[in-house]
């Protein structure tokens, strides 16, 4: 449930900034399949219901399950803000202890 208002506040947040084609990436394989429907788990939840009405925008969203090896720059940024109080973090520029992650992560490709 944690993974899946991650993605419902990143959706929310990057449809009020005016992104309109975005990747959505989650380590978290469940997560993945119930956002593109793979799943019936949680079909009748509210909050599923919420993201999947997020994603019928009329935006493009694409929606990929990734190994959390690859997720450098999410696993700096939870580490960095571990037992801060819950809410959105928005930055104008990347953190410096994510940077090193950031540059890893964009070599990788």
């Amino acid at each position: 449930m944690a993974e899946l208002w991650a993605i419902h506040d990143a959706l929310s947040h990057a449809w009020s900034l005016g992104f309109r084609c975005m990747e959505l990436e989650t380590n978290n394989l469940e997560a993945s399949r119930i956002m593109t429907g793979v799943s019936g788990a949680l079909v009748d939840n509210s909050l599923v219901i919420v993201i999947r009405n997020l994603l019928s925008f009329n935006w493009g969203v694409k929606v990929r399950h990734i190994g959390r090896s690859a997720n450098g720059v999410a696993d700096s940024l939870a580490r960095l803000y571990r037992g801060t109080p819950i809410g959105i973090v928005t930055f104008a520029e990347p953190p410096t202890d994510a940077v090193a992650a950031i540059l890893r992560d964009y070599h990788s490709l």
